[in-house]
């Protein structure tokens, strides 16, 4: 993973592929089968969270698809 990247929560995608999101920054990772170099795969201003990442990840194969979790941090006010 490149410098500030703090790898978290991860899934495995249906052709053996690895989603990993990013505690640091709003990313979800692909790692390829055999490994290799982790590319951003998805990014969103709304993975930010204020001072958590993406805190969950699962892909679902009877779906298809993934899904993430984002702590979102409440201020009282």
């Amino acid at each position: 993973f490149p410098e500030g990247a703090v790898p978290n929560y991860a899934t495995w995608g249906p052709r053996g592929e690895l989603y990993v999101s990013d505690y640091a920054q709003p990313i979800v990772w692909r790692v390829p089968p055999r490994g290799g170099t982790p590319r951003a795969w998805f990014t969103a201003p709304a993975l930010e969270g204020a001072e958590f990442g993406t805190t969950g990840l699962v892909y679902r194969p009877g779906r298809g698809d993934l899904v993430l979790a984002q702590q979102w941090v409440l201020d009282g006010s």
